[in-house]
C-alpha cells in the first residue's frame, strides 16, 4: 500500500512549533513519510515521533498514524495496525485510503464484514481510486459473491485500464474461478505493460501448472523469481514446478527459502514441511509442520502431515494423537483414517485399527489396501475367520495381486486350517513376487505350522537375506532349528528377534509354536 504523504511544508505550518521544534519535527516527518534511505524501523520511530510530538493539528498526526499503520501491517502486526488506522480515520475521516488501509486489515483477519463496511466508506469517499474497488472485489470474493466481486474488478481495470496490478487482481480472481482463458488474458496485458511483471508470471505459471504444462510453469515462475527474488507466490510456484520435473533438491531449496520469508505463512510451513519429509528429513518435516500447526490451528492436512512424519520416526502415541486431531477437524478425513489405522497396528491396537480400515471398506468396498490392512487387524486380534474372509474379498477383487494373496496365506496359517489352500496361496505370491521378503515369511510360517521344517528354513532363510531384520523370520528360523535339534543355534536366533520385537514369543504361541 502506497503510503499517504503530505507535503513537508504542509505539515510543518499545520505543526506551528517553535523554530527549534520544527527542525526535529521535520526530521520525523521525513522519516515517517519515508524520504532518504530510511529502513521500516526507522520509519516507524518517525511516525511515533510525529505522533508524541504534542502536534495539535489533526491531519499531518493523521499521515503519522496512517503510514505507521501501515508499516505495522507489513510486519503482521494487524492488531497495532488497527489500532493506528482507527486514530487515523478519527482525526482525519475525510481520507478514503484510511478507511481502505484499515479494511485491508480487517481482511487478514478474515474479519469480511468490516473488511466490507470500510471499503464501502473508502468508495464513498474516493470512488475513483480502483485500489477500493479491487479491495471491495477481494472481500465479496471471499464471501463467495463471485458475479459482485467481478464486477468490481471490472470497474478497477476500467479507472485504471495501463495498471498491470489491478490487471493481476482481476487475472488471479478469474484464475481462482476456474476460468483459465480471461484469466491468461488478464496476465498477458498485464505482461505487455510491464514485461517483467512477476505477480502476471506467477499468475500465468499457475494457470499453466493447472493445466499440466509443468515446463511450462517452470519457465513463468522463474522469470517471476528473477524479477522479484523475494515473492513467496513464486517460489512456492517454482518449488511445484521444480518437483513435478525432476527437480527435488531446487524444490526443497525453493521451499525452504518461502518458509524463512514468510514465516508467518501456515502455507508455506507446510510445503517446506512436505519437501523435507520427502528427503527424509522427518525430525526437520515435524518441525515445520508444527509451525504450520501453529499459524493454522484448524488445518486439517498439516496434522495428518505431521503425525505422518511423527510415525515414519517411531513416534506412534504422538501421530495417532495428530490423526486424532485431524479427523476431529476433518470427520471422515480417508487419508488420516488410514495412517490412524497403519499407526494402531504398529501399535498392537487391533481393535482400534480394525474400526479405522473397517470404515474405510464400508465406504469404498473395492479399496483393496484398506481391505487388506482390516484383515491383518483381524489376524492380530485373534478373530482369524474373519481376517481369511477379508483377504478372501481381496483376492476376488485382485487375483492377480501377489499382496492379496500372501495375506491370504498368512490368515490361513494363523487359522490353522486349510494349511494346503494356505501354501497354494503363498506358491502363487512367491511366483509373482520373488524379491519380497514378506511373502517367504508366510510360507515359512505356513510350513512350519505342517511340519516341513526344512523347507520352512529355506522360505525362512531367503526372507531374511532379503530383510535381515525380520523378527518373525528370525524366530521362526529358530523354532525351526530347535526342532531340528540345533539347539544352540535356534536359541541364538530366537534372542536376535526377540531383542527386535520383544511380544514375537507371545504371538507364535498363540498358535502352538513354541521351542
Amino acid at each position: 500500500m502506497k503510503f499517504l504523504v503530505l507535503g513537508i511544508s504542509a505539515g510543518l505550518a499545520l505543526a506551528g512549533a517553535a523554530p527549534a521544534g520544527a527542525q526535529t519535527l521535520l526530521v520525523a516527518w521525513q522519516a515517517c513519510t519515508g524520504e532518504g534511505a530510511v529502513s521500516r524501523v526507522q520509519q516507524i520511530n518517525g511516525c511515533s515521533n510525529v505522533i508524541g510530538s504534542g502536534l495539535e493539528a489533526p491531519k499531518p498526526r493523521a499521515v503519522a498514524f496512517f503510514n505507521r499503520a501501515v508499516l505495522y501491517q507489513s510486519q503482521g502486526a494487524i492488531s497495532q495496525a488497527l489500532a493506528d488506522y482507527d486514530e487515523a480515520v478519527r482525526l482525519d475521516p475525510s481520507q478514503g485510503q484510511s478507511f481502505a488501509g484499515r479494511a485491508s486489515a480487517y481482511f487478514e483477519q478474515a474479519d469480511y464484514v468490516r473488511a466490507g463496511a470500510d471499503y464501502e466508506q473508502a468508495l464513498r469517499l474516493s470512488p475513483d481510486a480502483p485500489n477500493g474497488w479491487a479491495g471491495r472485489a477481494a472481500v465479496r470474493l471471499a464471501q463467495g459473491r463471485g458475479a459482485d466481486a467481478m464486477a468490481d474488478y471490472d470497474k478497477a481495470v476500467a479507472l485504471a485500464p495501463q495498471s498491470a496490478d489491478m490487471l493481476d487482481r482481476r487475472g488471479a480472481a478469474y484464475a481462482r474461478g476456474g476460468d483459465d482463458a480471461r484469466a491468461l488474458a488478464d496476465f498477458d496485458h498485464a505482461l505487455r505493460i510491464k514485461a517483467d511483471d512477476a505477480p502476471a508470471l506467477t499468475g500465468r505459471g499457475g494457470v499453466l501448472a493447472r493445466r499440466g504444462d509443468a515446463d511450462g510453469a517452470l519457465k513463468a515462475f522463474d522469470a517471476a523469481v528473477r524479477s522479484e527474488p523475494d515473492l513467496g507466490s513464486a517460489l512456492s510456484g517454482r518449488g511445484w514446478a521444480r518437483r513435478a520435473t525432476g527437480d527435488v533438491a531446487g524444490s526443497a531449496a525453493d521451499y525452504a527459502q518461502v518458509a524463512t520469508l514468510t514465516p508467518r505463512d501456515a502455507q508455506a510451513q507446510f510445503n517446506h514441511g512436505f519437501s523435507l519429509s520427502l528427503a527424509g528429513d522427518l525430525d526437520g518435516a515435524v518441525a515445520a509442520y508444527s509451525a504450520a500447526v501453529v499459524r493454522d490451528p484448524q488445518d486439517a492436512g498439516a496434522y495428518n502431515n505431521r503425525g505422518d512424519a511423527l510415525a515414519s520416526r517411531g513416534d506412534l502415541k504422538a501421530a495417532v494423537a495428530d490423526f486424532d486431531r485431524a479427523l476431529e477437524l476433518r470427520p471422515g478425513y480417508a487419508l488420516a483414517l488410514a495412517n490412524r489405522g497403519r499407526a494402531r497396528l504398529q501399535l498392537g491396537e487391533f481393535q482400534d485399527a480394525a474400526a479405522d480400515f473397517g470404515e474405510l471398506v464400508k465406504r469404498d468396498p473395492a479399496d483393496l489396501t484398506a481391505r487388506l490392512s482390516l484383515a491383518i487387524a483381524y489376524g492380530g486380534r485373534g478373530a482369524n475367520a474373519q481376517a481369511v474372509a477379508e483377504a478372501d474379498q481381496a483376492v476376488q477383487r485382485a487375483p492377480g495381486s501377489a499382496q492379496a494373496l500372501n495375506i491370504r496365506c498368512w490368515a490361513r496359517g494363523l487359522s490353522g486350517e486349510g494349511l494346503d489352500q494356505a501354501l497354494a496361496d503363498c506358491d502363487r505370491s512367491v511366483a509373482l513376487k520373488a524379491d519380497a521378503p514378506e511373502v517367504y515369511d508366510a510360507r515359512g510360517f505356513v510350513r512350519l505350522r505342517r511340519g516341513e521344517l526344512d523347507l520352512a528354513l529355506a522360505d525362512y532363510a531367503t526372507a531374511l537375506r532379503l530383510r535381515p531384520q525380520l523378527a518373525s523370520a528370525r524366530f521362526g528360523q529358530g523354532l525351526a532349528e530347535v526342532r531340528l535339534g540345533r539347539a544352540a543355534q535356534g536359541r541364538t536366533d530366537m534372542a536376535a528377534a526377540t531383542a527386535t520385537e520383544p511380544k514375537i514369543a507371545a504371538d507364535f504361541a498363540r498358535y502352538g509354536l513354541t521351542p
